[in-house]
């Protein structure tokens, strides 16, 4: 009958004894708290468009064809328009520089295996005008090329 009690027992703080060492090393294993903190950023959402109604950019490229882009730019937050008919100076000319940027690539650079090199390009493109921090990510909503 003792052996019977003595095994409950260490069982039962061996039962005991996982459960505590599990969440501690899960605590343990977690990214610090600055990393943690940097992906809760608030963003906006802008997307380059040419009127309220179509959310796509239609231009000729570099090569001669023609191509129809949604470009959707993540950006801090704090540069969302207070007015989105009326966005003011700044969204003028992102859309004029990544109006330029694109129009100088080709064909072949809004392929799918060089969509990554794309993506920076224009990320570079809006961080000329918005500064650095202030572009968090580009998004390709569609292409379509003529």
């Amino acid at each position: 009958m003792l052996k019977y009690i003595i095994v409950g027992i260490l069982v039962f703080f061996s039962t005991v004894s996982v459960a505590v060492a599990v969440p501690l090393l899960a605590l343990k294993n977690q990214p610090p708290v600055a990393s943690a903190a940097k992906s809760t950023y608030s963003s906006y959402l802008h997307t380059l468009s040419t009127s309220e109604k179509e959310k796509y950019i239609t231009t000729s490229l570099a090569d001669g064809r023609l191509v129809r882009v949604q470009l959707i730019l993540e950006l801090d937050s704090e540069l969302a328009p207070k007015d989105s008919k009326n966005p003011g100076r700044d969204f003028l000319i992102l859309q004029d520089t990544l109006l330029q940027t694109l129009r100088s690539c080709r064909s072949s650079d809004l392929e799918p295996q060089n969509q990554a090199a794309f993506k920076s390009k224009i990320a570079a493109s809006a961080a000329k005008v918005f500064g650095k921090r202030s572009v968090h990510s580009v998004y390709i909503g569609s292409i379509a090329f003529q």
